[in-house]
């Protein structure tokens, strides 16, 4: 077209480039004029062209009955020939009306033309050109594919479709996804059904929020068009004060354009808008991924006086003619912005493709989608179509910049460094770049600590990012902690809605089925180690750490990669190697291997365990032996070798299966297929029997070969609704230790590496305290809730000894899974254990403090003195206190400055070491984390102790623990810690009175400053503000 207007209209080429982001509303009307088989022919022949030609007679024909309808349109921009109507949810009648129908919303334009009983379907997006619908719900699926729910029918008769303008059925929604900029479509009552919603607040904040940002094509926000008596009603309606989302950073730029503009320009939108830019994003969504919303209400009496007085052709009232009459020309406008898209490749119905162009030119930009999986299918999109580097965040640690990181040099060796993938990408060369947040793997904490990135001077761990950064962050809606608060939102400079079909970003790779096994084939056995497989892992070798080789060792892929038994099923196994083929190369350890064009990923499935079964001895006649080992996932290194912890190294010790010693074994827990298959393969001639715990899934090749096996234990099991009131009214003898936040290691034995200055390490492995607990005849109970891994260290070291077993206690309120060790003993309590009414108000205070808010005058040594008190009486017949307080009451600051505790995870080791009396640990945040803190629950035991590390350490009666945190009603995760549940001390810190607040805490900033001298001035004015 714009060769053809060059060339023949000498259409200067200035004029020309406002219709580089398309003609989509005049395709429309010409298809709408012509009919299908007109446009069908001038497609065709349009495609055959090219411009090295010359235009010929026929194609120019057919430009020159386009040209008229896109001069009009988009040049000189005239008034549309059609009015156009609001029908909503009305669509199915609209159809009935007219054989060849117009249909838009604000930001593009379709037609759809009867033939017979079906339908041509004409969208300008779809470069095939009309689609031949053969039903009425085949065509109504792809025009609101095409429009969303915002569809407005254009018309050359008026009335034809008056029926149709029904009311509004959901006003909430309709503002949502773009109604604003429709409302010059909308008949006088439906005009009235939006002012209403809006005196009403029928309108949801975030509705409303989302609403007034949406952009129209013109790239320019609701709230920045619509006409000033609107701005004012929806300022009344929604107080900036009152609202806590982000509303209120928009109704507050909406309050300075009032401030700024004091005449109204008497149109709702302006006319007089320019076609807009390419990069106008497009959010014509057909679904909402809002939840229910409020019922739409009648209008209010304003608003019926407003149509009465109108009716009446009185100005008694003028909300109606200020702010309805103004958008009757409205629409118009909008239609001149009506634009399609430059494309190159097949575009989503409803935008995706062309809404990522334009994400990929924006700042800072969030990007609300209502399901995990059309998050992945954006972020698909965004790395495939940017033109530039695009490093891709799924979880928090993505983000790291600062970290010690293994690098394997050229000669091999191992080196430690400083350094990320994050800070590779951006010390790179080339800008722009983009990072691609997906927030929906984010906890609220996380949110909050990598705020920074998005600041006006964005950082990363106090570094400052590169200029030409951009930033993308994609949030999941439909999550229930989803975090929506005004500190994030507001950090960013666009927030969109999309919730469009981004189906064809849905697969950037497929991995084919292979039928047979080949000699070239990779066998992975399921394993969640099948990186370590196929490219390499470190192992430590003595004190120092190598690099092992794995199966691909070449710096480029082969063209097809074949792997057998592979974890296909694991998202981090497929998301591996999407980025990998996204970005053409993998990096691990320094390496880089080279992903070829045209590569294909192979899979073969299945184990051959019939053949391998045969390894095994199948002797029925002699009855087993006593199992002398136990089988299960967590060991199965022991049989086919692994490394061990032995003088400080680590060195690598044979597998029981290599020993050539006979095998009795006892397996304890359901093994996979491919687990099975690694030991049969791995089994050479050693003669081994297997026998099985009851209620163990095995396969079917192995299952005669498999003897059952019934454990001679006595240990006692419980299962019981109240775990608590068990030990209250039983008072079993032995030490109790709750196992709900272990795992195995801190239960059943503990190895940690220390870095030496000579940068080699020494590792220290401790045995188990349970089992030195039963070794000298010491009774155990283990309480709480029972993991897997607990349970099969249980098995792998308690099933063998059968001594053992009268002095272990299991109880639990779901122990079912240990029935396989024996009998339980169910008890259960009509009336669960109460707390006393002390503990009852002080649990209540971590919920609903009570907080004295006015406050007097004290000085700072008596307010301090009641401060300590408070403490030190919550600390004498406790080991524990939670302190809590309205946000800036000085908990964190007091307890350091008068108690100088011992902070945090990392102070417990020397606060147990510390001979101070008394001696304080202090825990900030302590109800925003995920522990429930029970590994302080033996500190009420007598001895008090704790098991840190996996091992048992006694605490002096004078060390005391001290938690703080905000009241639970502040939100953000906050939750009541399992050991205050069921322990509760709690004391509640008042605010600072002023006089406390200048002496303790403004005063001393002033210290050896220039102002030091004015400073008790100062302390007045800073406490009047």
């Amino acid at each position: 077209l714009q060769c053809f207007a060059r060339e023949f209209k000498e259409i200067p080429d200035e004029t020309l480039s406002r219709l580089k982001d398309g003609i989509c509303f005049s395709l429309s009307e010409y298809f709408y004029t012509f009919g299908s088989d007109e446009i069908i022919k001038f497609l065709t022949i349009a495609r055959s062209w090219n411009d090295s030609t010359p235009i010929s007679d026929e194609l120019r024909e057919y430009f020159e009955k386009l040209y008229p309808l896109v001069d009009a349109c988009y040049i000189q921009k005239k008034p549309s020939k059609f009015t156009h109507k609001f029908v909503g949810d009305n669509l199915q009648d609209v159809l009935i009306k007219s054989d060849k129908i117009l249909l838009s919303n604000p930001w593009h334009a379709i037609a759809v033309q009867k033939q017979g009983s079906q339908w041509y379907f004409f969208d300008p997006n779809h470069s095939h050109g009309p689609i031949l619908c053969t039903n009425t719900e085949e065509l109504l699926k792809k025009i609101q594919h095409s429009l969303g729910t915002i569809i407005s029918v254009g018309t050359l008769t008026p009335d034809l479709y008056i029926d149709c303008q029904t009311e509004i059925k959901n006003i909430s929604l309709f503002i949502k996804h773009g109604g604003f900029l429709s409302l010059g479509t909308l008949n006088e009552d439906q005009q009235i059904q939006v002012i209403s919603a809006i005196e009403n607040k029928i309108i949801s904040e975030i509705d409303l929020s989302d609403g007034l940002n949406f952009y129209s094509n013109s790239q320019k926000a609701v709230w920045q068009l619509l006409d000033l008596s609107f701005c004012k009603l929806i300022l009344k309606k929604y107080p900036q004060g009152q609202c806590k989302t982000e509303l209120t950073l928009i109704l507050t730029k909406m309050q300075e354009r009032v401030d700024q503009e004091h005449h109204s320009t008497n149109n709702l939108i302006p006319t007089s808008e320019a076609l807009p830019p390419s990069d106008a994003p497009v959010t014509s969504s057909a679904g909402g991924g809002s939840s229910l919303t409020p019922e739409t209400k009648a209008p209010s009496t304003v608003v019926l006086e407003a149509k009465k007085a109108k009716q009446e052709n009185t100005k008694a009232f003028q909300t109606y003619e200020q702010i309805v009459q103004p958008i009757e020309h409205f629409y118009s406008s909008i239609l001149k912005e009506l634009t399609t898209w430059e494309r190159t490749e097949k575009v989503t119905p409803q935008g995706a493709r062309h809404f990522i162009f334009h994400l990929l030119k924006e700042e800072k930009t969030l990007v609300r989608i209502p399901d995990a999986a059309t998050i992945l299918e954006l972020r698909n999109g965004i790395q495939q179509i940017a033109n530039h580097p695009v490093y891709y965040v799924d979880k928090a640690e993505d983000l790291q910049i600062i970290m010690k990181r293994f690098q394997v040099n050229t000669d091999g060796r191992v080196s430690i460094e400083e350094g990320s993938p994050l800070s590779d990408f951006l010390q790179s060369t080339g800008s722009p770049k983009t990072i691609l947040i997906n927030y929906d793997h984010f906890s609220t904490e996380e949110i909050i600590q990598f705020n920074e990135i998005l600041d006006k001077e964005p950082k990363i761990n106090g570094k400052p990012l590169p200029e030409g950064v951009r930033i993308i962050g994609l949030q999941n809606t439909s999550r229930e902690d989803a975090y929506q608060e005004s500190d994030f939102y507001s950090r960013f400079t666009h927030i969109r809605d999309f919730s469009s079909d981004a189906s064809e970003f849905r697969e950037v790779f497929s991995i084919q089925a292979y039928a047979e096994e080949t000699t070239s084939s990779i066998e992975l056995y399921n394993d969640p180690a099948w990186k370590a497989i196929l490219f390499g892992q470190l192992r430590i070798n003595g004190k120092e750490f190598i690099f092992v080789p794995g199966a691909l060792n070449t710096p480029e892929l082969p063209l097809s990669l074949i792997l057998k038994n592979a974890p296909v099923d694991d998202p981090e196994f497929i998301e591996f190697w999407r980025q990998a083929i996204i970005t053409g190369k993998i990096n691990l350890y320094g390496k880089e291997f080279i992903i070829p064009k045209g590569f294909q990923l192979k899979h073969v499935s299945g184990y051959d365990l019939e053949t391998l079964s045969k390894k095994l001895s199948d002797d029925d006649t002699a009855p087993p032996p006593p199992p002398q080992h136990v089988l299960n996932s967590q060991n199965l290194h022991v049989f086919l070798g692994g490394q061990i912890i032995q003088n400080g190294e680590i060195v690598y010790q044979v597998g029981l299966i290599e020993n050539e010693q006979p095998l009795s074994i006892l397996l304890t827990e359901a093994l996979s297929e491919g687990q099975w298959a690694k030991l049969l393969q791995a089994y050479t001639t050693t003669p081994m029997q297997i026998q099985s715990l009851a209620d163990i899934n095995i396969p079917d090749a192995l299952k005669a070969l498999i003897k059952p096996y019934t454990p001679e234990l006595s240990m006692t099991i419980v299962q019981t609704n109240d775990v608590e009131q068990y030990l209250h009214t039983h008072k079993p003898e032995g030490l109790i230790v709750d196992v709900s936040d272990f795992d195995t290691p801190e239960v059943f034995g503990f190895s940690k590496a220390l870095l030496q200055t000579d940068r080699t390490y020494r590792f220290e492995s401790r045995d188990s305290w349970l089992i030195n607990k039963l070794n000298l005849g010491e009774k155990v109970i283990l309480k709480g809730h029972f993991s897997e891994r607990i349970i099969q260290g249980i098995a792998q070291h308690i099933l063998l000894n059968p001594e053992w077993g009268k002095l272990l206690t299991l109880i639990g309120d779901a122990v079912s899974p240990l029935k396989r060790f024996g009998s339980i003993k169910s008890i259960i309590f009509d009336e669960p254990r109460t707390l006393t009414e002390e503990q009852e108000r002080s649990l209540s205070l971590l919920t609903h403090p009570e907080l004295k808010l006015s406050v007097n005058d004290q000085s700072a040594k008596d307010f301090t003195d009641e401060r300590m008190e408070s403490i030190q009486y919550a600390l004498g017949s406790n080991p524990f206190v939670f302190i809590t307080g309205l946000s800036g009451c000085g908990k964190t600051t007091f307890i350091k400055n008068h108690f100088q505790p011992y902070l945090e995870k990392q102070g417990i080791d020397e606060w147990l070491k510390s001979k101070s009396d008394p001696c304080y640990l202090f825990f900030d945040e302590a109800n925003l984390s995920h522990e429930n803190w029970l590994m302080f629950e033996g500190l009420l035991q007598n001895p008090p102790f704790i098991i840190f590390e996996g091992e048992y350490r006694e605490v002096p009666h004078t060390h005391k623990v001290i938690f703080a945190g905000n009241p639970v009603t502040y939100g953000d995760e906050r939750k009541i810690p399992k050991l205050f549940s069921g322990h509760p001390n709690v004391i509640v810190f008042d605010p600072i009175p002023p006089q406390a607040l200048k002496e303790e805490i403004l005063l001393p900033l002033f210290e050896n400053t220039e102002q030091q001298g004015q400073a008790h001035e100062i302390c007045e004015v800073i406490i009047q503000l």
